[in-house]
């Protein structure tokens, strides 16, 4: 997971948008990474036969490297397992099409400038992707989205569900680098209360992000180095906020159109290890540290403090990530990853958890 003060009170109010959430960043999935395997992997090759062969080549024995899980892990696998195309491929066989289904919960706590807004993002998101040739792969990706916000001892409460939808592809550049970009667009719809009054409305949102992502290889140690950035248009219809006081008054208060942009650059890098099991299934924690600049925000970053002022924190913030993937029966991927996306922003946490399954045919 996802800017400041609108023209008209938007949730989240006081918050940094979290992934998903209009207005804010695109939605999950992130767009594929990675590169397509080499020419002279079979299709149905799995990442540890990769390794064995490629040994086997090397005049190494591949039953002695399958049943040694060090020799394979340092010497083959880590040197020999090919870049991803998309995330749903990672490390399983080299197939025509892959399946993916991305689960993802955000907790949002902001406690800066008098502030006690929480904010709590679900996303389900699913996809499947097509390899058109050896170098481009191409797909399409839906996603389901609801937030919830509290602020301002519950006076302020914004809820909302919502989708995006819209194409990704991924084209290989060279050995070791790969570029992917999405498009996507999404509806939601928006339920805002301030103590007594209430209105709703519609935002509509444009989004386009790219990545260029790489692997290396160092001593049995893959580097996976990315660099990302979105771009986010979003409309939000007009509305009115209504109530009644307790003395009997009725109260309207129109809020017209508005639209805004919002845009983020991420750099990050991941640090993982490949082991092999002895039925050939293959097993990878990892670590991915990075920071999020947000080059464009809506109200140029200025959020609505606890003493109803305005103030504008920094724009960038520190991440790291813990997480391990496993592949079952060679085609079956399952990813899990726990993330801190606040580093550096103090009195502001955001925290992340995704659960990820993705099948090769």
């Amino acid at each position: 997971m996802t800017p400041g003060l609108p023209a008209r009170p938007e949730p989240p109010i006081g918050t940094r948008p979290p992934a998903g959430v209009t207005p804010g960043r695109p939605a999950r999935p992130e767009p594929p990474i990675g590169t397509l395997p080499p020419r002279d992997v079979a299709r149905s090759t799995s990442a540890s036969d990769v390794a064995e062969s490629r040994c086997a080549e090397n005049d190494q024995d591949p039953a002695e490297a399958r049943n040694d899980r060090r020799q394979p892990e340092v010497d083959c696998l880590a040197q020999n397992v090919p870049v991803p195309l998309t995330p749903g491929r990672d490390l399983v066989p080299v197939s025509k099409w892959n399946s993916w289904v991305n689960g993802q919960v955000t907790a949002v706590q902001d406690r800066r400038y008098d502030l006690d807004s929480d904010t709590v993002v679900g996303t389900l998101t699913a996809g499947i992707d097509r390899m058109v040739n050896e170098r481009v792969s191409v797909g399409f990706s839906v996603a389901l989205n609801s937030y919830g916000v509290r602020a301002f001892d519950d006076t302020l409460r914004a809820d909302a569900t919502g989708f995006t939808a819209g194409p990704y592809a991924a084209v290989r550049l060279n050995e070791h680098w790969a570029l992917s970009n999405s498009l996507t667009y999404g509806l939601t719809e928006n339920q805002l209360s301030i103590s007594v009054l209430d209105g709703s409305y519609e935002t509509h949102q444009v989004a386009a992000s790219f990545e260029l992502n790489g692997q290396y290889t160092v001593h049995g140690i893959f580097v996976r180095p990315k660099i990302s950035t979105s771009l986010t248009y979003f409309y939000n219809t007009a509305y009115d906020l209504s109530g009644t006081t307790l003395a009997g008054r009725e109260i309207t208060s129109p809020t017209p159109a508005s639209d805004d942009v919002y845009g983020i650059v991420t750099a990050s890098a991941e640090f993982s290890r490949l082991f092999a099991l002895a039925n050939g299934d293959v097993f990878m924690p990892f670590v991915r540290v990075g920071v999020d600049y947000e080059y464009l925000r809506p109200g140029d970053g200025a959020i609505l403090t606890g003493e109803l002022a305005l103030a504008t924190p920094e724009p960038w913030a520190g991440t790291v990530e813990l997480g391990a993937r496993a592949v079952i029966n060679k085609n079956l991927l399952i990813s899990a990853r726990g993330a801190y996306r606040s580093i550096g922003q103090p009195n502001f946490d955001v925290w992340e958890a995704e659960l990820m399954a993705s099948f090769s045919f």
